[in-house]
């Protein structure tokens, strides 16, 4: 499983970097043995483009492939897939902004797919930039804590104040 979400990662990645390169942005084909096989009613039930978008969407639609039995590997590029023809016909985004757009979507997704169902925590993607992030982990070591649970901590504090 892993090597194939590995796989995927690079494929998206790799793509993007030609799509950026040549100011073009193109979806990446998806087939062979990640390519679902479901049902007409299956299909029909699945939220695709936009609607994507929105967090409930997508996790409705990454239960409802559990359910079925659809392999962790072979969501995440279906949802890709049903989401990237959506996002390349947007005009008004250049192909770089369509790019960090579809690894952000990449990123939320995947999370969703291989995170444990049980968990009652919602995981955020934010980028930092090498500065931003060099900062976080000092802070965070001199609090003798990990990033994640230095940045948790924070923002806890923070929502708590009006």
């Amino acid at each position: 499983m892993r090597t194939r979400f590995l796989s995927l990662v690079a494929v998206l990645g790799l793509t993007a970097g030609a799509a950026q390169a040549a100011d073009k942005f193109e979806c990446p084909a998806v087939g062979g043995q990640d390519a679902p096989q479901l049902s007409a009613d299956l299909a029909k039930a699945l939220p695709t483009g936009g609607a994507l978008d929105k967090l409930e969407a997508l996790q409705n639609a990454v239960d409802l492939l559990r359910t079925n039995g659809v392999q962790a590997s072979s969501t995440v590029n279906y949802l890709m897939a049903s989401y990237c023809p959506w996002l390349a016909g947007n005009s008004q985004l250049s192909a770089a902004d369509k790019t960090k757009q579809m690894r952000r979507f990449a990123n939320r997704v995947t999370g969703l797919v291989y995170s444990n169902q049980d968990a009652e925590e919602i995981v955020f993607s934010v980028p930092l930039n090498p500065m931003e992030a060099a900062d976080l982990e000092a802070r965070a070591r001199e609090a003798k804590m990990t990033p994640g649970d230095w940045i948790a901590r924070s923002l806890r504090s923070t929502l708590k104040t009006p």
